[in-house]
């Protein structure tokens, strides 16, 4: 079977792209080493191409509040947290790694409700998948894998500095109030749409 994982960064991707592998006992590798050619595999992966639907079985999808994927980019240095940084951060992630897949995904996987209960959202992950595997067993794998030290492992794909202990609405302690407004304003429809405003 072969699966793609996408959505947009920061909103546990890896953690998805992970536990499928490891459920189908698959190889797994990031977008730039994938091959139609190639049996197997899961493959992760964040902006849309067409490419990746040719020869896959499946795709699977996370998405997170958006506030929160901002905060857990600067955290992790990868943008600065003034406003006009990360509303040009979140357009990428909303249109180009999730909108883009929406209409092709078995599964929408919410970071929030992954967070709270690992093995409930692995279980109806791997019903969507159509995947027989004891989530708690596949979680327990997912969480024990080891996080690079020096360069990220080509496929677990856990980067040295992947984690950024970021909690849900730890957006509030990381953005300056200027850049969350920002964000509440260009992206207010979509968050109220998935139930991150009111």
């Amino acid at each position: 079977m072969r699966i793609v994982c996408a959505g947009m960064r920061r909103s546990g991707s890896t953690w998805l792209y992970n536990l499928v592998r490891l459920a189908l006992n698959a190889k797994g590798c990031f977008e730039d080493n994938w091959r139609i050619s190639v049996p197997a595999n899961v493959v992760k992966t964040h902006k849309f191409s067409p490419i990746f639907l040719f020869g896959a079985d499946k795709v699977v999808l996370s998405h997170r509040d958006l506030r929160d994927v901002a905060a857990s980019a600067v955290r992790r240095r990868l943008i600065e947290s003034t406003p006009a940084a990360t509303v040009r951060y979140l357009l990428r992630a909303l249109l180009d790694e999730y909108q883009t897949w929406v209409p092709f995904a078995a599964y929408d996987m919410n970071f929030e409700r992954m967070m709270a209960d690992k093995a409930a959202e692995a279980q109806a992950i791997f019903a969507a998948l159509g995947i027989d595997a004891v989530p708690e067993v596949v979680c327990g794998l997912v969480e024990h894998l080891p996080v690079a030290t020096k360069e990220t492992d080509q496929e677990i794909l856990l980067a040295p500095n992947h984690f950024t202990g970021g909690a849900i609405g730890g957006y509030v302690d990381t953005l300056p109030v200027k850049t969350t407004k920002a964000i509440e304003s260009v992206f207010g429809d979509w968050l109220k749409q998935k139930g991150y405003m009111r």
